[in-house]
């Protein structure tokens, strides 16, 4: 009875073996599923960097609340960082909006911000585009904070990091910042 299921078996283990995936494959995968969830890798046609800015390691960067102190790594912590973007602000008065805009960036072991990316949704969180009096300008506004402290482990080495900001716009006036 084996004798005759042996030609099965082997014919069956042969076409059900797969070629392993080429190198074209493997490249489009990695493009796809980057290295953490959220991971920020470098795009021209989205990003945007204050010139000579490059992260310090451009193979992985940390989620901020991956170390011990979790939350903003900011000189004078969150409460200044709230002042000076208040401050720099500056609503504009006519087409009044409405919505949240977030702004996703890495802060690299240098302290330095680049890979600005933004995203805007309205009050029902929909997709919306907010004038570039109000988006734009608190794009421009996170690129001049220079209070960011690196993040470092325990054993002291310090790391590039992503951070993001979403701001609750109500009739352009800033609600409140997050995290």
């Amino acid at each position: 009875m084996f004798k005759t299921l042996y030609p099965f078996l082997i014919c069956l283990l042969f076409f059900s073996c797969s070629n392993p995936p080429s190198k074209e494959e493997n490249t489009k995968e990695e493009k796809e599923y980057r290295r953490t969830v959220g991971d920020i890798v470098f795009d021209p046609t989205i990003d945007s960097s204050p010139t000579g800015f490059s992260p310090c390691n451009a193979n992985y960067s940390y989620q901020y609340y991956k170390f011990e102190s979790n939350g903003i790594k900011y000189k004078g912590e969150k409460p200044q960082l709230v002042k000076e973007i208040l401050d720099a602000y500056s609503p504009p008065e006519e087409n009044l909006q409405s919505g949240y805009i977030t702004i996703r960036f890495v802060v690299n072991c240098k302290v330095k911000s680049g890979y600005f990316r933004m995203k805007q949704i309205d009050t029902d969180y929909k997709p919306k585009e907010f004038s570039s009096a109000v988006g734009d300008q608190l794009k421009k506004i996170i690129s001049n904070l220079r209070g960011w402290e690196t993040k470092s482990s325990s054993k002291g080495r310090v790391y590039d990091y992503h951070q993001y900001l979403t701001f609750k716009i109500v009739d352009n006036q800033i609600k409140s910042i997050v995290p």
